[in-house]
């Protein structure tokens, strides 16, 4: 092979479509994320896809969806009507370093798998356990109490803000 040959096939190569850019180009332009998880469906708007984790905000449930990879099947990426809507971000953290950058406790919304979901104060998330405090039935003080991240079908951080926030988007 000559020195010409080789710089063709360089510059052929360059001018080609790029698949993979093209399919980031596309993903970018989605503001929807619709997946089922133990027979319910989930619309996310506002998705995230992080290192390990999906998320979106759920406005039925008024909560920030958290999803492992693992649970997250199938994933349809839509483009909502509402075009305003902020569209798919990526995040290079794990699922347990994003949590911790909203600074616990708060609010949240717990699904384990085969279970059915529980409200409870998240206080801390560390070797992927999420920690959190709810009252003790018998004698009504709170306690903490784990579970591991893997054991959870999704993970809701409810913030009465986002609702808001949602609200101010769509009327923009």
């Amino acid at each position: 092979m000559n020195l010409d040959a080789l710089f063709e096939d360089l510059e052929s190569q360059f001018v080609e479509p790029n698949h993979c850019f093209e399919m980031q180009a596309m993903l970018a332009k989605n503001s929807l994320l619709t997946m089922r998880i133990d027979g319910e469906e989930l619309s996310l708007i506002a998705p995230i896809l992080g290192f390990d984790f999906v998320a979106g905000y759920h406005e039925q449930r008024a909560a920030w969806i958290c999803v492992g990879m693992p649970k997250a099947a199938e994933m349809k990426f839509s483009i909502d009507r509402d075009s305003r809507l902020p569209k798919l971000r990526r995040r290079a953290v794990k699922l347990e370093e994003f949590i911790s950058e909203m600074n616990p406790a708060f609010a949240a919304k717990f699904k384990p798998v085969g279970q059915p979901c529980f409200d409870a104060v998240l206080v801390a998330i560390e070797d992927s356990l999420a920690y959190f405090k709810r009252p003790n039935v018998r004698s009504g003080e709170p306690e903490v109490t784990a579970i591991a991240l893997a054991a959870l079908d999704w993970l809701g951080i409810v913030e009465a803000k986002d609702s808001a926030d949602v609200t101010q988007w769509r009327s923009r």
